[in-house]
């Protein structure tokens, strides 16, 4: 089916590199039939000025944000901050999320006497700006994901992000010292070691692109598409 609609399909948007990736080599899309963006959150939300939440755990602070299961990678950072924690560095994690199995990664974490864990159960979008402000960085280990819009929103927020190599949005918001492999313990541990010692790269407002951004870059293709159809007289009431 997805090789039928590659043929019937003129035009295509990609919503990042590893996209417009999979389109060119695993569907045989040409190029210059795509349009790459970058997956988006409403910017202003988490740009603005709000107060940070409340947070009775000790600093530095550690985010993890999303479902709590197997791919999540959420057992892998439990792990890798206990290796923190047992090399002397202090440090809290803030679970915000729920999940089919939370008594899984609760046990696992007492198992590994991991201190400090607070799981916050799942909280609002409303609520998570605050959150964002009320801790040190976000880790995001997910063993494998297409995008993750949580690294948009923290990023936007001013928090900086460690993020697993796999998470799609990896290679084009994130710096390469700020990534890691969560599946190596090794690895892993150092950059969560690096963060929580104030030693990664600060948070880049500037990688990351807002709705607008986004769909002005969407309208002017389509603005030079249909003026290349009429002969360069394209329509000028096109907004969004």
């Amino acid at each position: 089916m997805r090789r039928v609609l590659a043929v019937l399909t003129r035009r295509w948007i990609s919503y990042g590199r590893s996209t417009t990736t999979y389109l060119v080599d695993d569907l045989g899309i040409a190029r210059d039939r795509i349009l790459q963006i970058e997956n988006c959150v409403d910017d202003e939300r988490f740009r603005g000025n709000v107060e940070p939440a409340v947070l009775e755990a000790p600093g530095p602070r550690a985010l993890v944000v999303g479902q709590l299961f197997g791919r999540k990678g959420v057992e892998e950072l439990l792990r890798a901050t206990a290796r923190v924690q047992q090399g002397g560095t202090a440090m809290s994690l803030i679970v915000a999320g729920t999940g089919p199995d939370l008594e899984r990664p609760s046990k696992l974490a007492a198992t590994l006497d991991v201190r400090e864990v607070h799981w916050l159960g799942h909280v609002s979008s409303d609520g998570m700006p605050s959150i964002y402000r009320t801790v040190d960085f976000l880790v995001f280990p997910k063993l494998e994901d297409v995008w993750e819009l949580v690294v948009n929103e923290a990023l936007l927020s001013g928090t900086p992000v460690i993020c697993s190599i796999y998470a799609g949005c990896a290679e084009e918001l994130v710096p390469p010292d700020n990534r890691f492999h969560p599946t190596n313990p090794a690895d892993f541990a150092d950059v969560l070691h690096r963060a929580a010692t104030g030693r990664i790269a600060s948070a880049d407002r500037s990688t990351v692109k807002g709705t607008r951004e986004i769909g002005s870059i969407i309208v002017s293709d389509i603005e030079q598409r249909i003026g290349r159809a009429f002969g360069g007289d394209a329509p000028s009431d096109i907004s969004f």
